[in-house]
């Protein structure tokens, strides 16, 4: 969404809310991941792998419209 803000500024403003909204989500699912999908014990490995992996998406998703 925030790709178009040479459409319109209300792209940017929905894409933002968009992404509020869904933040509490992201975070909430790591730990049901691990819980639901894993074993026990190795719950704590998963999450913190989830976790990382998220990192690395911020960073693409920071870096990906520069290049665009």
């Amino acid at each position: 969404m925030r790709l178009l803000v040479t459409t319109s500024i209300w792209f940017v403003i929905l894409g933002t809310f968009l992404g509020g909204v869904g933040y509490p989500f992201i975070i909430n699912a790591k730990s049901k991941v691990a819980a639901v999908w894993f074993k026990h014990d190795s719950g704590p490995a998963v999450t913190t792998y989830i976790s990382l992996f998220s990192f690395f998406n911020n960073i693409i998703a920071l870096l990906y419209p520069g290049i665009w």
